[in-house]
Protein backbone atom coordinates (compact mmCIF):
# COMPACT_ATOMS: atom_id res chain seq x y z
CA UNK A 1 0.00 0.00 0.00
CA UNK A 2 1.36 3.11 -0.91
CA UNK A 3 0.91 6.17 1.35
CA UNK A 4 -0.30 8.87 -0.37
CA UNK A 5 -0.67 12.21 0.80
CA UNK A 6 -3.47 14.39 -0.58
CA UNK A 7 -2.38 18.50 -0.11
CA UNK A 8 -5.24 20.97 -0.17
CA UNK A 9 -4.96 23.47 -3.38
CA UNK A 10 -7.06 26.31 -2.26
CA UNK A 11 -9.63 27.57 -0.49
CA UNK A 12 -13.08 25.33 -0.15
CA UNK A 13 -15.99 27.08 -1.48
CA UNK A 14 -17.69 27.55 2.14
CA UNK A 15 -14.88 29.17 3.56
CA UNK A 16 -15.14 31.73 0.73
CA UNK A 17 -19.20 31.94 0.85
CA UNK A 18 -17.71 32.59 5.29
CA UNK A 19 -15.23 35.86 3.75
CA UNK A 20 -18.01 37.32 1.62
CA UNK A 21 -20.71 37.02 4.21
CA UNK A 22 -18.28 38.43 6.46
CA UNK A 23 -17.49 41.83 4.67
CA UNK A 24 -21.21 42.06 3.46
CA UNK A 25 -22.26 42.28 7.20
CA UNK A 26 -19.51 44.88 7.36
CA UNK A 27 -20.19 47.29 4.29
CA UNK A 28 -23.65 46.92 5.78
CA UNK A 29 -23.02 48.64 8.87
CA UNK A 30 -20.10 50.56 7.48
CA UNK A 31 -21.93 52.38 4.28
CA UNK A 32 -24.63 54.03 6.84
CA UNK A 33 -22.08 55.38 9.38
CA UNK A 34 -20.18 56.91 6.45
CA UNK A 35 -23.21 58.54 4.73
CA UNK A 36 -23.80 59.96 8.46
CA UNK A 37 -20.38 61.78 8.61
CA UNK A 38 -20.41 62.82 5.05
CA UNK A 39 -23.93 64.50 6.04
CA UNK A 40 -22.46 66.13 9.24
CA UNK A 41 -19.23 67.25 7.76
CA UNK A 42 -20.75 68.98 5.37
CA UNK A 43 -23.67 70.51 7.16
CA UNK A 44 -20.44 72.20 9.25
CA UNK A 45 -20.63 74.69 6.40
CA UNK A 46 -24.65 75.76 7.61
CA UNK A 47 -22.59 76.05 11.26
CA UNK A 48 -20.15 78.15 10.28
CA UNK A 49 -22.31 80.62 8.35
CA UNK A 50 -24.61 81.08 10.99
CA UNK A 51 -21.67 81.22 13.59
CA UNK A 52 -20.25 84.42 11.44
CA UNK A 53 -24.04 85.79 11.85
CA UNK A 54 -24.52 85.22 15.68
CA UNK A 55 -21.00 86.91 16.14
CA UNK A 56 -21.31 89.99 14.33
CA UNK A 57 -25.18 90.75 15.65
CA UNK A 58 -23.25 89.84 19.43
CA UNK A 59 -21.05 92.37 18.05
CA UNK A 60 -23.60 95.27 17.33
CA UNK A 61 -25.86 94.05 20.05
CA UNK A 62 -23.00 94.82 22.16
CA UNK A 63 -22.28 98.27 20.74
CA UNK A 64 -25.31 99.45 20.76
CA UNK A 65 -25.64 99.51 17.02
CA UNK A 66 -28.23 97.20 17.06
CA UNK A 67 -31.15 97.28 19.87
CA UNK A 68 -34.17 95.02 18.57
CA UNK A 69 -33.79 92.11 15.80
CA UNK A 70 -35.96 93.74 13.18
CA UNK A 71 -33.25 95.84 13.14
CA UNK A 72 -30.80 93.27 11.87
CA UNK A 73 -30.18 93.62 8.12
CA UNK A 74 -28.19 91.62 6.21
CA UNK A 75 -24.71 93.60 5.42
CA UNK A 76 -25.15 96.33 7.73
CA UNK A 77 -23.62 96.88 11.17
CA UNK A 78 -20.97 94.34 10.13
CA UNK A 79 -23.84 91.88 9.67
CA UNK A 80 -22.54 89.25 6.50
CA UNK A 81 -24.05 89.44 3.30
CA UNK A 82 -26.05 86.55 1.98
CA UNK A 83 -23.26 86.08 -0.70
CA UNK A 84 -20.95 86.19 2.27
CA UNK A 85 -22.72 83.40 3.81
CA UNK A 86 -23.03 80.98 0.81
CA UNK A 87 -19.07 81.18 -0.18
CA UNK A 88 -19.54 77.82 1.29
CA UNK A 89 -20.49 74.83 -0.90
CA UNK A 90 -23.02 73.56 1.29
CA UNK A 91 -24.92 76.42 1.87
CA UNK A 92 -28.12 77.17 -1.49
CA UNK A 93 -29.25 80.10 0.51
CA UNK A 94 -29.33 82.31 3.55
CA UNK A 95 -32.29 84.96 4.75
CA UNK A 96 -33.16 86.94 7.33
CA UNK A 97 -36.56 87.85 8.48
CA UNK A 98 -37.34 89.76 11.67
CA UNK A 99 -33.56 88.57 12.88
CA UNK A 100 -34.42 85.15 12.79
CA UNK A 101 -31.67 83.72 9.76
CA UNK A 102 -32.23 80.86 7.93
CA UNK A 103 -30.04 78.89 6.20
CA UNK A 104 -30.57 76.33 3.37
CA UNK A 105 -28.17 73.49 2.98
CA UNK A 106 -27.85 72.02 -0.69
CA UNK A 107 -29.05 68.22 -0.96
CA UNK A 108 -25.42 67.06 -0.33
CA UNK A 109 -26.36 68.21 3.30
CA UNK A 110 -29.06 65.74 3.64
CA UNK A 111 -32.19 66.88 1.57
CA UNK A 112 -32.83 70.08 -0.41
CA UNK A 113 -35.13 71.31 2.42
CA UNK A 114 -32.75 71.18 5.24
CA UNK A 115 -32.53 74.34 7.27
CA UNK A 116 -30.84 75.70 9.94
CA UNK A 117 -32.62 78.36 11.71
CA UNK A 118 -30.62 81.08 14.64
CA UNK A 119 -33.11 83.11 16.15
CA UNK A 120 -32.38 86.08 18.30
CA UNK A 121 -34.05 87.71 21.32
CA UNK A 122 -32.17 90.78 22.43
CA UNK A 123 -31.93 92.56 25.51
CA UNK A 124 -31.11 95.84 24.65
CA UNK A 125 -30.99 97.08 28.05
CA UNK A 126 -27.95 94.72 29.04
CA UNK A 127 -26.92 94.56 25.65
CA UNK A 128 -27.06 91.00 25.42
CA UNK A 129 -28.50 88.53 23.38
CA UNK A 130 -29.93 84.85 23.48
CA UNK A 131 -29.98 82.99 20.66
CA UNK A 132 -32.30 79.72 19.87
CA UNK A 133 -31.31 77.07 17.32
CA UNK A 134 -33.89 75.51 15.16
CA UNK A 135 -34.47 74.02 11.73
CA UNK A 136 -34.71 70.80 10.29
CA UNK A 137 -30.59 70.47 10.27
CA UNK A 138 -30.61 70.78 13.97
CA UNK A 139 -34.04 68.62 14.62
CA UNK A 140 -32.41 65.37 12.22
CA UNK A 141 -29.26 65.63 14.04
CA UNK A 142 -27.29 65.92 11.16
CA UNK A 143 -25.94 69.47 12.15
CA UNK A 144 -23.22 69.36 15.05
CA UNK A 145 -20.82 71.17 16.96
CA UNK A 146 -23.67 74.16 17.51
CA UNK A 147 -23.06 75.71 20.74
CA UNK A 148 -25.47 75.69 23.64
Amino acid sequence: MTNMKRTQQGFTLIELMIVVAIIGILAAVALPAYQDYTRSARSAGLVSAAMSYKTAVDVAVGTGAITTAAGITLGANGVPTAADMQRDVNVETAAVAAGVLTITGTAAVGTASNTLTLSPAIDATNLTVTWTWGGTCVTTGVCKGIPN
